[in-house]
């Protein structure tokens, strides 16, 4: 070595390149094992002592950082370092989702079912895209991410596994007319979850678990919204104010529910309401009738109420009711004898129909019922 001199090794399993530093300069050679000016320490394979010469100049190298492998041992390195980069790959699929090489795209639509994400880069695909569809994924609260796509109309989003929708989530949709959120896993609509979305025709959020109730304004200040589909949930009350602002709603479907009461002024103002479904709930009469509640129903064309509990009593039914008839006569209290009468309503007053009323219709239908007990005897 000469004084003020430096050199530096680099080694692989095969070559060493080592470099010399003299007068400023950096001289250097790539040595491979074997070459006569590399000379390995008697012994000693895994920390050689490396002698040669860089033009002209003797140079001792010495290696005590990396070791040089044999080929067995660097090819079982190899083959773990690859299985952690496909295992990392692996995760970053499973956490950031497929790409968009996953939707089935038409030159107006495009099917992404399956996937876990919502593909980013379909605006810049196709800006023609109407119709989305993204089912049965694992997405749990994807929204709030679309791409802008101006022209879409269609969105279905049903059997995911969504829990909630955040605001503004389809801010970058301002086409959008109809959303389908079915069969998802939500349990709560938070306030403007649907905001400014000027051409939503029809919501379904049918087949969800949406039991603390939906919150005032989540769906308000929608002008062309005309269907909203809420049936088969857990929804117990609807609080006023929660439809407000829907100039051109049309059907309301709140079939299949826990609703136990009418709230007042829930449904005041819906004055383009036709269809609104309220069967197979827990509505109570006293709720239903109350003045103030039939007035809010009044305007609307059809009200459905089957198949709930009503639990009223023929000898202690409200005073003052106001609704129209179509809605009473729905509505069956206990009376004689344990059994369930509709409601009528005589000189404006609310009455149940008696049990003799129910005995002649009966009585008209006995010779019917002898006639095909006769039959059935000459069948026998």
């Amino acid at each position: 070595m000469f004084a003020g001199n430096s050199s530096k090794c680099w080694i692989t399993q095969w070559s060493v390149t080592c470099s010399l530093l003299i007068e400023n300069r950096t001289l250097s050679r790539d040595l491979n094992q074997g070459d006569p000016h590399l000379v390995m320490s008697p012994g000693d394979l895994n920390w050689p002592r490396h002698h040669f010469l860089i033009s002209g100049y003797p140079v001792t190298c010495v290696q005590s950082k990396r070791r040089i492998l044999p080929q067995s041992r660097l090819k079982d390195r190899m083959q773990t370092q690859l299985k952690s980069v496909l295992v990392l790959v692996l995760i970053v699929l499973l956490q950031f989702g497929q790409t968009d090489a996953a939707c089935t795209c038409t030159a107006t639509s495009c099917d992404c079912s399956g996937i876990s994400r919502v593909p980013q880069d379909l605006n810049i695909a196709n800006t023609n895209i109407t119709a989305l569809t993204l089912r049965d994924s694992v997405m749990r609260s994807p929204l709030g991410s679309f791409p802008s796509l101006p022209q879409l109309q269609q969105l279905s989003l049903v059997s995911n596994e969504m829990t909630s929708i955040q605001p503004n989530a389809f801010a970058n949709l301002p086409n959008i007319q109809n959303i389908t959120l079915s069969y998802n896993n939500m349990t709560s609509i938070q306030p403007r979850a649907f905001s400014d979305l000027a051409q939503l025709q029809t919501i379904s959020l049918s087949y969800n678990r949406i039991s603390s109730g939906i919150q005032p304004a989540a769906f308000s200040d929608l002008p062309q919204l005309q269907d909203l589909v809420l049936d088969n949930n857990d929804i117990t009350a609807v609080q006023p104010g929660t439809f407000a602002n829907l100039p051109m709603l049309q059907e309301l479907d709140l079939s299949s529910n826990q609703i136990d009461r009418v709230q007042p002024n829930v449904f005041k103002n819906l004055t383009g309401l036709r269809e609104l479904d309220l069967s197979e709930n827990r509505i109570t009469a006293s709720s239903l009738l109350a003045s103030d509640v039939c007035s809010d129903l009044s305007g609307i064309t059809t009200v459905e109420l089957s198949d709930n509990e009503f639990q009223c009593d023929c000898d202690s039914l409200p005073t003052g009711a106001t609704c129209s008839l179509d809605i009473v006569k729905q509505v069956r209290c206990t009376g004689a004898g344990d059994l369930t009468y509709p409601l009528t309503l005589k000189d404006g007053s609310l009455m149940c129909t008696s049990a003799a009323t129910d005995l002649r219709g009966s009585l008209c239908h006995l010779p019917l019922i002898l006639l095909a007990a006769l039959l059935l005897k000459h069948l026998v």
